[in-house]
């Protein structure tokens, strides 16, 4: 919620005060939730190269306040990590 208001409503009000018609509303609240859910799939996927460490990977060190993970743990942390990406393109194909 944005100040209270729904999410349609208040792109709506945001868009007529910066006076863009209202059509372009409808098509950048449509096109919204698939961008987010790409970038945040892209994010996560670039994460996935090899000799980078998987952002849950990231998440997973710095929760635990640990410079290193055992190897399952890794990969293991790899793994969810493409769950993660495969979850966002889903969202985005559902979301478009």
């Amino acid at each position: 919620m944005f100040l209270g208001l729904s999410y349609p409503l208040a792109v709506y009000l945001v868009f007529r005060c910066f006076q863009i018609p209202v059509p372009a509303v409808g098509v950048l609240a449509m096109g919204l939730p698939v961008a987010v859910s790409l970038g945040l799939g892209t994010v996560f996927a670039l994460s996935l190269r090899p000799g980078r460490i998987s952002l849950i990977g990231r998440l997973a060190r710095a929760q635990r306040g640990m410079t290193r993970l055992p190897s399952t743990a890794e990969a293991y942390c790899r793994r969810v990590t493409a769950l993660w990406c495969a979850f966002f393109v889903g969202n985005a194909a559902i979301a478009a």
